[in-house]
């Protein structure tokens, strides 16, 4: 769950313990407003550089052609399934990239919210 920020021209989903994500559209109009933000496992990457969220691993399976990484973000239960074999251990701390991900935004009652409010 997050809460959205914006101006207008730019917003931030405000996550959980004081983390926050730019979003690539514009939410100006819902500013204020709870949401929930869904990503499919299969957008999610396991970065390498200093960007993206800190996640804790809970879980790896190596399924041959994939991996299935199941990790905490802020409390918030997230699986990554990543092309290959990954060599990753619960509780390593890993960041989760977003970088072209389609993002899906739901409101409270679960309804799903157009990307330009």
């Amino acid at each position: 769950n997050a809460t959205l920020e914006g101006n207008g021209s730019t917003s931030v989903a405000a996550l959980a313990n004081g983390l926050s994500l730019e979003l690539p559209t514009a939410f100006g109009s819902a500013s204020g407003q709870q949401v929930s933000i869904g990503v499919r496992p299969q957008h999610l990457k396991i970065g390498d550089g200093s960007a993206g969220l800190p996640a804790s691993v809970r879980l790896v399976e190596s399924l041959g052609a994939e991996t299935v990484v199941h990790t905490d973000v802020a409390g918030q239960k997230m699986l990554v399934v990543a092309p290959g074999q990954l060599s990753l251990r619960p509780g390593e701390q890993v960041l989760l990239s977003l970088d072209d991900a389609p993002l899906h935004f739901f409101d409270a009652e679960g309804l799903r919210l157009e990307h330009a409010l």
